[in-house]
């Protein structure tokens, strides 16, 4: 249930964002691999959980999505006060 509030709330903030819906899933499936919480500083600055995210974006998202992706990730992190840019592209 926590996971899915956790969930719900952030589908709230990237869709605020505009982002790509394969970013969600991308997110959703680093989180069930890494068996990581949803908290959106502790994701946005794990180094392993970012770089993963980034291969799952490449592999899920259709090429014009992807810069979509990574600015909608990057204005999520940048919303809880970590900027990624220099991590994931």
């Amino acid at each position: 249930m926590k996971f899915i509030a956790a969930t719900a709330l952030f589908v709230f903030a990237v869709a605020a964002t505009d982002a790509p819906p394969c970013l969600m899933s991308a997110v959703t499936q680093v989180i069930d691999e890494l068996g990581l919480s949803f908290d959106a500083y502790a994701l946005c600055t794990n180094d392993q959980f970012i770089d993963q995210l980034t291969v799952a974006v490449h592999v899920g998202c259709p090429e014009s999505d992807f810069p979509l992706a990574v600015e909608a990730a990057k204005e999520f992190c940048l919303a809880v006060g970590v900027d990624i840019s220099s991590k994931i592209h």
